[in-house]
């Protein structure tokens, strides 16, 4: 975004713009500020972490798959570039399925409402669960990082 710092210590981008958040209770709301994008890095990394990456090797995944926004390779305006959770888990070796379009919201097209959708049926288990996207019989983090790398391809 335009509001955004740059210089010599920013490693990766991701966006925080517009993004629905969630409250507690289920409700969402839309916010725009630099913390937005440091929740997707993070969330990321969790990803990461949790597919059993360690701790030393987990940034390097994001920076090596982040989309190179400028120059060829690491700039002072966008890093390494913007942040991408399938290319940094296939890098690590681990899969991120394929991209799962839905509209559970009705909007018309996918978007982060429908995250929020899936993230509030996290943990259901089930036959044909619609936010089941990986048809492994549970709504968990692979649903939503389906949909999101469907929204931000």
């Amino acid at each position: 975004t335009t509001w955004s710092s740059g210089g010599a210590a920013l490693d990766i981008v991701a966006p925080g713009e517009a993004i629905t958040a969630l409250l507690s209770g289920g409700c969402c709301f839309e916010r725009t500020a630099p913390g937005a994008a440091a929740a997707h890095v993070t969330g990321a990394l969790a990803l990461l972490l949790a597919a059993g990456v360690p701790p030393s090797q987990a940034p390097g995944h994001l920076f090596d798959r982040a989309r190179d926004l400028g120059p060829a390779g690491w700039d002072s305006a966008s890093g390494w570039g913007r942040l991408d959770v399938c290319a940094a888990l296939a890098d690590a070796g681990r899969g991120c399925g394929a991209n799962a379009c839905a509209d559970f919201n009705a909007s018309g097209y996918s978007d982060l409402a429908d995250v929020v959708i899936v993230l509030g049926q996290f943990g259901a288990t089930g036959s044909n669960l619609p936010w089941d996207l990986d048809d492994d019989g549970g709504v968990g983090t692979m649903d939503a990082v389906m949909l999101l790398n469907c929204i931000f391809p």
